[in-house]
């Protein structure tokens, strides 16, 4: 018999919204664990099997053509997906592996590093 856990998580304020996600994600990355809002007719469900992948394509679609900062980005990422900071470093290497951003480089920027970066999102696919 599968086990059910219920959750009631309220907060207004944003940092506590990113960690209760660190938490959920912690919980089970395989994709065996839902979050479900009920309240929400556009409910997140969490996690998903490939989320840096996942998170990728979704950023590519909100920020394509556009220059915006690394900040913006994370900000975006916290306030209205389901996916967690480490995602995000995951999903930008993805893009700018597969030359889908650019990233403006600081001095001395090592390679898999975004924070401080203005990252311009090309038109393309």
């Amino acid at each position: 018999m599968k086990s059910k856990y219920n959750l009631f998580f309220a907060t207004n304020h944003s940092l506590g919204h990113e960690k209760m996600k660190v938490a959920m994600w912690k919980i089970d990355e395989s994709g065996g664990s839902e979050y479900s809002d009920k309240v929400n007719p556009n409910q997140l469900k969490l996690p998903l099997g490939h989320p840096e992948k996942d998170l990728a394509e979704e950023l590519s679609g909100e920020f394509r053509g556009r220059i915006v900062t690394s900040e913006h980005i994370l900000k975006y990422v916290s306030e209205n997906t389901k996916f967690i900071e480490k995602h995000t470093r995951g999903a930008l290497r993805l893009l700018e592996d597969d030359n889908k951003i650019q990233v403006a480089d600081r001095k001395k920027r090592r390679r898999d590093t975004f924070k401080g970066t203005t990252i311009t999102f090309h038109k393309g696919d």
